[in-house]
Order: C-alpha cells, then sequence, then structure tokens
C-alpha cells in the first residue's frame, strides 16, 4: 500500500480498490488511525467504496446489456438466413417455371382436347419427364402441374407403385352390369304394357299411377321412359307442336358511352271510330 500521497489523483485503481478491502472489516477506530496513517479521509474510502460498487452494478448492467443484444442478434441472423432461404426457394422455383413455360408449347393441349381424355402413352411419359425435370428445378408440384394444365393427383394417378408410367386402363375396361339394371324380362314386361289398349294412348306419367292403383308395380316412370326411348317408340304424337328450344334473349355490355342504344317500341294503335288512340 502507498504510504502518505499529496492528493486522491495520485492513488491507482489497484490502490483504491486494495485500500477498499483493507478497511472493509475495520472498526470507526482503526478505520481513523489508518486514515492519518495514509493520509487519507474516511469520505475518500466512501466514495472509493461507492464507486466501486457502482462499477460492479455498471458491470453487471454491461453484462446483462451485452447478453441480450447477443440474444437479439441471434434472432435477427435466424430470420435473416430464413429470409435468404425463402428467397433462394422462391428465385430457383420462379427459374425453373420460366425455363418450363418456355417449353409449354410442346405440351400445349389442343383446341379439340377436353377433361378427360385418352391421354397416350408417350405423351404421359414427356409430360411426366418435364414435370420432374421442373421439380428437380425448384419449382413446387402444384405450380408445375398448372403450367401443365393436369392436376397433380392425375400426375400422380399415372404413375405406379414403382414410378413406373402406366397406360390408361379405360379402353380395356369392361362394362359391368349395375345390381338395380332391369333385365330383359323387365323391359319386355313394360313394353307390353304399354302396348295393351288401355294404355296406347296415355303416357307413362299416366300409365304408372294406374298401375299402381292396381297394384302392380313394374318400373319408375323414368325408367318408362328410358325403355321406350332405347327400342324407339319414344316420339311425338297428335297434331301439337313438338317443343322446341326458345333461345335466351340476347344480352349486351357497355364499357362506355354510346355503345349500346335502347329503342321503346310504342304499343300498336287501336282504331275507334276513327280516332287513333
Amino acid at each position: 500500500m502507498p504510504g502518505y500521497t499529496q492528493g486522491d489523483y495520485e492513488w491507482s485503481p489497484d490502490a483504491k480498490l486494495a485500500v477498499v478491502i483493507e478497511t472493509a472489516t475495520m472498526s470507526e477506530t482503526e478505520l481513523g488511525a489508518y486514515c492519518r496513517e495514509k493520509g487519507l479521509y474516511p469520505e475518500q474510502i466512501q466514495q472509493w467504496k461507492a464507486a466501486c460498487l457502482e462499477g460492479a452494478g455498471r458491470q453487471e448492467e454491461q453484462a446483462k446489456a451485452a447478453q441480450k443484444q447477443r440474444k437479439e442478434d441471434r434472432k435477427t441472423i435466424k430470420q435473416l438466413k430464413a429470409e435468404v432461404r425463402r428467397k433462394d426457394k422462391v428465385l430457383a422455383e420462379t427459374t425453373s417455371l420460366l425455363a418450363f413455360k418456355k417449353a409449354r408449347s410442346l405440351v400445349r393441349r389442343g383446341s379439340g382436347q377436353r377433361r378427360g381424355r385418352l391421354t397416350p402413352l408417350k405423351e404421359r411419359a414427356r409430360l411426366i419427364a418435364l414435370f420432374d425435370e421442373a421439380v428437380v428445378g425448384g419449382a413446387s408440384r402444384y405450380q408445375a402441374a398448372a403450367v401443365i394444365g393436369i392436376s397433380e393427383r392425375t400426375l400422380k394417378r399415372w404413375r405406379s407403385e414403382r414410378g413406373a408410367i402406366v397406360e390408361d386402363q379405360r379402353p380395356h375396361a369392361g362394362q359391368r352390369r349395375q345390381p338395380h339394371q332391369l333385365t330383359h324380362e323387365e323391359e319386355q314386361a313394360i313394353l307390353n304394357t304399354c302396348h295393351r289398349s288401355e294404355y296406347q294412348s296415355l303416357p307413362p306419367s299416366q300409365i304408372v299411377p294406374l298401375l299402381a292403383d292396381e297394384g302392380v308395380y313394374l318400373a319408375s316412370e323414368s325408367s318408362f321412359y328410358r325403355v321406350l326411348k332405347k327400342h324407339h317408340q319414344q316420339h311425338h304424337r297428335g297434331r301439337m307442336k313438338p317443343r322446341r328450344s326458345v333461345p335466351e334473349p340476347t344480352s349486351f355490355t357497355a364499357t362506355g358511352p354510346n355503345q349500346v342504344t335502347s329503342v321503346i317500341v310504342p304499343p300498336l294503335c287501336e282504331v275507334s271510330t276513327g280516332i287513333f288512340t
């Protein structure tokens, strides 16, 4: 410990800390003797002690602030990395879709082709090859399927469990008999009923209720019509004009002034005692 000094400024920080530690357990009498021996005032030692405590508190606050800043920095870095990955994914997907759209003319569907059409095996292979190439390039599956014009479920159905491309099986599928389908005998019974003298001039909408009054049920009204149509016995009869389809009225849409003009036609004039009304 330094001895008597001329001023407080000549005491180094290490010496001040040593004085605070050395006088921490002293009584007031011992502290007074110590201060006279070292040429100090008790107030100086109290100031040094307060400075040490303040420095320790400030150091703790700085440590907490630094820890909080590091935590925020890690969070910011994590967010930036996620944003970079997202942008890289979007960029790769956009690039893949742009390259895919350039080859869209190779797989463009014709005007006569419609949904549910039969797709040949070669065309299926070409479509799936382009689809896989776009997905490997970074494009999402649903967007690549949207560019082709075919749903993702359809492309998935074109593959077998082993990944091989399968041919459309609809042409090879056999027609199964429906469980409630009318048999040949039931159809002939309907025809014979319609040919009977009391039902020859009646439509099925009247034949079925009359049979129900007698406690007989052969088939529904729609089944009667379907059987008659199948055997070419459902035609227009009588002098009444056949039903015709009436076209819908023409509608116009105006997107600017003077594009659509309407004309009000006055009603027909009636002649009464030479005066038009």
